[in-house]
């Protein structure tokens, strides 16, 4: 009996002292030693690789709070990721979260980050502009749902009055596959690409560039956000008003010093640095979100929504969301 309420003691002590060191650490604005951080090693996370190679989290930070870095691919990992508390931060393209919000995920938008140009290349000789497209047209794409099929169906409504129009002749395929395909055989009519895959796409004998999706990305600001788990931005606003300030650090450097961040990221991804600079350059990253009600209404015409969105300022934490005039 005594050993029983020795241990019943020993318990409620233990108890008390995690309850007291959760309090002191949400007294102190955050709960967590680690913030964990994900890179996918793709153009698009070139703001937090930037982050990373130049060491400019860790002077915001606390000093028991250190960063580990993952670097998880898929998009759809990637959201699963956030959701289950497994990643604490990354970047989505802006469809997919506004996705993942219409589904009452618990993410949350930090703020933007980077985009990239995107084209539509032509294998056939009959097929040098978007209006060339027919019904048999055999289009490739990375995914459905990306900020390049909202392009592609944005341009099909300017061109053709028509979202859908062409939307049945989309054929989800890895780039490695599609390039191989474009070079080698006739399987592909077209295919939808960026940076670095339109380095080897430039490179294909009798594949030409038929239509810049460019203006569209920028006019949309169809690019990508920072995003978080919702209890992970109520319980650490230290870590991330840390991280809001070296996003802000990591996007002045590569729009002040697009060279240097250019060698920087070229070695990183084996890639010409004149390319990334290009590409840099065409669409500079930028903290500040805007179009998302844009967007969310082409999701909802395209039938990738199927309630109408919610707008934009009624997102939780909205006020705190660096914002664009528009």
């Amino acid at each position: 009996m005594k050993k029983l309420l020795v241990f019943i003691t020993i318990l409620t002590c233990l108890l008390s002292l995690l309850n007291v060191c959760n309090a002191s650490s949400q007294e102190k604005g955050y709960t967590k030693e680690v913030i964990i951080i994900n890179d996918t090693n793709a153009y698009a996370s070139c703001v937090q690789l930037i982050m990373r190679l130049k060491g400019m989290l860790e002077p915001y930070l606390p000093d028991n709070v250190a960063v580990e870095w993952t670097s998880i691919a898929s998009s759809a990992d990637i959201r699963d990721a956030v959701v289950a508390n497994r990643v604490d931060v990354a970047s989505m393209a802006v469809p997919l979260v506004i996705a993942a919000l219409e589904n009452q995920m618990p993410m949350v938008v930090i703020s933007g980050t980077a985009g990239s140009p995107a084209y539509l290349y032509s294998k056939n000789s009959e097929i040098t502009s978007f209006q060339d497209i027919k019904s048999n047209t055999r289009i490739s794409i990375l995914s459905r749902g990306s900020a390049y099929h909202l392009a592609f169906l944005a341009d099909c409504k300017t061109y053709f009055g028509d979202i859908l129009i062409y939307d049945n002749n989309l054929i989800i395929a890895p780039n490695a596959e599609v390039l191989a395909s474009l070079a080698h055989t006739s399987e592909f009519d077209c295919a939808i690409l960026s940076l670095p895959s339109t380095i080897k796409a430039n490179e294909i004998d009798g594949l030409t560039i038929i239509e810049d999706f460019t203006p569209i990305l920028l006019d949309y600001n169809l690019t990508s956000y920072f995003v978080t788990n919702e209890k992970f931005y109520k319980e650490n606003p230290v870590l991330i008003e840390a991280f809001r300030k070296a996003t802000c650090d990591a996007v002045v450097f590569i729009n002040s010093h697009t060279a240097e961040a250019a060698l920087l990221l070229g070695k990183a991804y084996d890639v010409d640095p004149v390319y990334v600079e290009e590409a840099l350059l065409t669409c500079p990253p930028r903290v500040e979100v805007s179009g998302y009600d844009r967007i969310a209404d082409l999701m909802y015409e395209a039938g990738i929504l199927s309630e109408t969105p919610v707008k934009f300022i009624d997102l939780s934490y909205y006020n705190e969301i660096p914002k664009a005039d528009e």
